[in-house]
């Protein structure tokens, strides 16, 4: 009995001994395992660590080349903003050269237009310089009413053509009584209305569209003139200030003069017009 007892525990001990030498030897086969498995992690932590490696170098040599690419595209940039400038004052310089060769080609025009309207009315200019330098030495010369009008009329065309005034000047005539014998005779006093036509042209607002009216009027013995002209009221001449309305005033003196009580002479300024009324009674005499 005890030697069936000691047998059994015996074959229990070698059991266990087995199993325990089965069980270690699966525990280093795992370990083996664990071992192979650590083993393989490291080498890819390595590969990793190197791919991280290579990363942060291509990182570092992208960054680099970014920032030249950067420092390239300023350049670039400060370079296209300076050729931009070259290009802005070359069109400028041609535009200005345009406008230079536009202006002088305007101004040799002009100048051409001007001798030439000088050429049409030269005749017309010395017909007005030889009776305004008589006038000087014969202040109480008389003439025809015909000749006082068409006299104006070419004065006033010599001027507009000089001055290349593009608004109307028109000098109206179509009130005179061409029956009466005032009309041909030596009847008023010369250039009697010349220095209100002459202060509208030098006061005047030349550039106005509807610039100068000249209304004359003969009726029995009755001669008078309207003169109607645009203001300039950006006039800044200091010498025409200066001489502004002498004329009018010497042509008061000449009607006090040689019309004493027969003649009248208004002025007045209404908006943009200066509008002035000369009327004289003829002697019959």
């Amino acid at each position: 009995m005890v030697e069936a007892i000691a047998i059994a525990i015996a074959i229990i001990a070698a059991l266990i001994s087995i199993y325990l030498i089965v069980q270690n030897v699966k525990q280093s086969d795992e370990i083996e395992k664990l071992i192979q498995t650590e083993e393989r992690l490291r080498k890819k932590i390595a590969q990793l660590t190197q791919t991280e490696e290579r990363l942060r170098k291509e990182i570092a040599s992208l960054t680099q080349t970014g920032e030249r690419l950067r420092e390239e595209n300023s350049n670039l940039t400060k370079q296209a903003k300076e050729l931009r400038d070259k290009v802005s004052m070359l069109e400028y310089q041609t535009y200005h050269l345009r406008a230079q060769s536009h202006t002088l080609k305007n101004l040799a025009q002009n100048v051409q237009d001007s001798i030439s309207h000088l050429y049409r009315r030269s005749s017309d200019i010395t017909d007005i310089m030889g009776i305004l330098s008589f006038q000087t030495a014969n202040s109480n010369r008389r003439i025809s009413v015909k000749e006082e009008t068409e006299t104006i009329k070419k004065y006033v065309n010599v001027i507009r053509d000089i001055k290349n005034i593009k608004g109307n000047c028109t000098v109206d005539t179509s009130d005179i009584q061409t029956s009466s014998p005032f009309y041909e005779q030596e009847s008023i006093l010369e250039f009697v209305s010349f220095p209100l036509v002459e202060n509208a042209f030098q006061h005047g607002d030349i550039k106005a569209d509807d610039f100068l009216h000249i209304k004359y009027s003969l009726r029995d013995n009755i001669f008078s003139v309207k003169v109607k002209n645009k203001i300039n009221e950006l006039e800044n001449d200091e010498e025409k200030k200066k001489y502004s309305g002498q004329g009018i005033e010497i042509l008061r003196q000449r009607l006090e003069q040689f019309y004493p009580n027969r003649h009248k002479l208004e002025s007045r300024k209404q908006n943009d017009e200066y509008g002035c009324y000369l009327q004289i009674i003829i002697d019959e005499k």
